[in-house]
């Protein structure tokens, strides 16, 4: 039983190891979603928080294009897509030395703690608050910031959301992400999918 909510939740065996989101085992997770934190719901069902927020969100994501299509408003031929940083609700201060090491904060609620000297590294640091938050600076000249990716792509014909994805912010998150997501379109037949120069390889290209 989670700790706080007082929900009695029971081992369902078919998730154990699920890697991929059918549409069964999603409508399970985001049902769950709905009564428990989504970090209390990974833990009870032995999976990740990005399958939790990716189940509960793409739901609720479902409904929405099912009222688009039977309107007739989605395009299915022609895509955009790109990407966002989203920040994390956790301090600087929290993203401490994986091995304990390093001088705590200051006393007090929000005591001060100074970086000056420290290297800090997603290899070697990660976030007490977020341990799956990354450091990652999204251009040179720009703090670094405790972060996720989000990609968007969107139909063009009423610029529509059609599919979401958060990752780890990593550098190559974009491309990565894009490809996948391009895979995802419905349909057999071909699509063009609009990006900025960041997206300019050869594996989107290709």
């Amino acid at each position: 039983m989670p700790p706080l909510c007082g929900v009695k939740v029971e081992e369902v065996p078919w998730t154990e190891g699920k890697h991929t989101l059918c549409k069964a085992y999603m409508q399970f997770l985001a049902h769950w979603a709905r009564t428990l934190s989504w970090k209390e719901t990974a833990q009870s069902f032995h999976t990740s928080w990005e399958k939790v927020f990716q189940a509960y969100t793409r739901s609720f994501f479902a409904q929405v294009l099912d009222q688009a299509r039977a309107a007739a408003v989605l395009s299915d031929e022609h895509f955009s897509v790109d990407g966002t940083l989203v920040e994390v609700r956790a301090s600087m201060k929290s993203f401490r030395p994986k091995d304990g090491s390093g001088n705590p904060p200051g006393p007090g609620r929000n005591g001060e703690r100074d970086f000056r000297g420290e290297q800090r590294e997603n290899d070697t640091h990660a976030s007490t608050t977020d341990p799956d938050a990354r450091l990652y600076r999204k251009a040179k000249g720009q703090a670094s910031q405790l972060c996720y990716h989000s990609q968007v792509p969107m139909e063009n014909h009423h610029a529509l959301i059609v599919d979401h994805q958060p990752t780890h912010a990593t550098g190559t998150a974009e491309l990565e992400t894009a490809v996948t997501m391009a895979e995802r379109l419905p349909g057999t037949h071909r699509v063009t999918v609009g990006a900025d120069k960041n997206y300019d390889t050869t594996r989107v290209r290709g």
